[in-house]
């Protein structure tokens, strides 16, 4: 369900229908973080333009996975001290730059 390497513009055959092409599109991401439900405005999704197929750009779930890995990790560091919660929107085109 992790599209790996679809970074650039053009779009790519649907790995399920081999038929349609996988188009980029910007969806509500919704995941669970222990018992807290979590979601993620604007994540970057492949879609298949023919049978709907969807999966989720690789580049964009590693930078979620290392931010919730640093939230985690500091509130091990804050041991009992009620965490201070910040939220991240980045602008869409912000996966894709190159620094």
């Amino acid at each position: 369900m992790i599209m790996a390497d679809k970074h650039s513009s053009e779009n790519k055959t649907c790995p399920r229908c081999q038929t349609g092409l996988m188009s980029l599109k910007y969806q509500t991401y919704f995941t669970w973080v222990k018992e807290t439900m979590l979601t993620v405005p604007d994540f970057p999704v492949w879609v298949c333009l023919m049978c709907d197929y969807k999966e989720y750009d690789a580049r964009a779930i590693a930078w979620l996975q290392h931010v919730l890995e640093r939230r985690d990790q500091q509130t091990r560091v804050d041991q009992g001290t009620s965490p201070k919660i910040q939220y991240y929107s980045p602008a869409p085109n912000s996966f894709f730059t190159i620094n």
